[in-house]
């Protein structure tokens, strides 16, 4: 009589091990793929601290926070040309070194506008009266306590993990809220005094 050796696995036991695997990537693909976007939020707020210091420090010392038009918003109106999103902020690299240079909105994959050439994927950035005219009641406006009075802050922007740009709108603004879940609605917020 002649002894048979294993040699192999069972089909029941190859297809038991892909269900395994199967269940464990399903369970770990979303669960690295949401890591990714906490890190972007994370990413994205971490540079609207850094640009929102260099905004204040440039304040400091010009007694007025970066322009957005060319001759300014300081009078309640604005005056001269509007400035594409880099020069906005290409203030603070220049003559003064407040940052090295400028970050790009981590959620921003398109290029809205071109302006020169220059590279426009960066975070929208208004000065104080430029960023009032969105804080209505029906806009940002409704997020603040007064909602009667401007607020007289400069705001930073980023399109947030739904990609698209509420503020460019007008329309019903929302800061976005983690709480809200990780592609809600609404754009990455930061204003300063």
């Amino acid at each position: 009589m002649t002894q048979h050796y294993r040699q192999g696995f069972t089909l029941i036991e190859l297809l038991i091990v892909v269900a395994i695997i199967g269940i464990l990537a399903a369970i770990a693909v979303p669960n690295f793929l949401n890591a990714q976007v906490r890190a972007k939020i994370a990413g994205a707020e971490a540079d609207m601290r850094n640009l929102g210091t260099a905004i204040e420090s440039y304040r400091l010392d010009y007694g007025n926070p970066p322009r957005t038009y060319t001759n300014g918003c300081y009078t309640g109106t604005c005056e001269g040309a509007q400035m594409s999103r880099y020069r906005r902020l290409a203030q603070l690299t220049t003559p003064v070194s407040y940052m090295s240079s400028i970050p790009e909105d981590k959620f921003n994959t398109v290029v809205l506008e071109n302006m020169s050439s220059e590279v426009m994927n960066t975070y929208p950035y208004w000065e104080p009266n430029f960023a009032d005219g969105y804080r209505t009641p029906a806009g940002l406006g409704r997020h603040f306590k007064n909602q009667q009075s401007p607020n007289d802050q400069w705001a930073l922007m980023s399109y947030g993990p739904d990609g698209d740009f509420e503020a460019a709108g007008g329309g019903d603004l929302a800061p976005f809220e983690v709480s809200n879940g990780l592609s809600s609605n609404g754009d990455i917020m930061r204003f300063g005094l």
